[in-house]
């Protein structure tokens, strides 16, 4: 069955920003300086997207959990905590509050309505944004636990289909979507911090790490999925 988050698709949707650039790298294989170029935007592009699409799946879950209309009791303490947590340290907040600005009310009502057990959550604020300089598999784990996803990637295991000698359908390998995400994360920090060329980066390697991220993106999905399934459908 399908994902009911939007966000996959329009991640796909943004990828061919990223195969035009590829193109371009395969019609320019013989020219060194250029094809070398092209490669760099495109896995620099792919890096962004990515990191887009990770922050706005993790945003369109908690409107997912605005639209339940849950009781607070269902919500997960991991995500009532981090919530309140970003509330407080966010706008200053601690600094208007030791001030006794009637500005900090709008906060503490939200807060408030996050943890009241009569009730139900109309509005509820997660922090959906990678730490200022954080990227890789650590800061996308840390990412998600703001939703209580305790680790994204034993969450969200991936396979593709690899041809074998013993069946015409091909058997189903394990794809290490960490190692493909550092090697990701490796090629846009040289790039970026040491204005490298990274010469062993080729078309066909940014094809592959494409096809990775299109499959974790689906896999993110189903796991969303079935954590709002176990939230909304949680006793109370």
């Amino acid at each position: 069955m399908p994902s009911s988050f939007q966000r996959i698709e329009t991640f796909r949707e943004a990828l061919k920003e990223v195969d035009f650039l590829v193109e371009c790298a395969i019609k320019s294989e013989r020219e060194a300086h250029t094809y070398s170029i092209y490669n760099k935007v495109a896995i620099l592009l792919l890096s962004a997207k990515f990191e887009n699409f990770l922050e706005e799946i993790v945003e369109e879950f908690g409107f997912k959990l605005e639209e339940a209309n849950l009781m607070p009791i269902k919500l997960p303490e991991t995500i009532k905590i981090l919530s309140s947590q970003y509330l407080i340290m966010k706008d200053d907040f601690l600094g208007a509050l030791k001030s006794g600005k009637n500005s900090t009310s709008t906060t503490l009502h939200k807060i408030a309505e996050i943890w009241d057990s009569e009730r139900p959550i109309k509005s509820l604020d997660i922090d959906n944004s990678f730490d200022y300089g954080k990227h890789g598999p650590k800061a996308i784990v840390k990412l998600f636990k703001r939703i209580g996803v305790e680790d994204i990637f034993d969450c969200c295991p991936v396979y593709e289909t690899q041809e074998s000698m013993s069946s015409e359908a091909g058997s189903p390998v394990q794809i290490d979507i960490t190692a493909s995400v550092n090697a990701l994360t490796g090629y846009r920090n040289k790039i970026i911090h040491e204005d490298g060329s990274p010469s062993s980066l080729t078309y066909e390697q940014i094809r592959t790490y494409i096809g990775h991220l299109v499959l974790f993106a689906g896999e993110v999905g189903n796991c969303l999925e079935r954590k709002l399934g176990e939230i909304v459908s949680h006793p109370i």
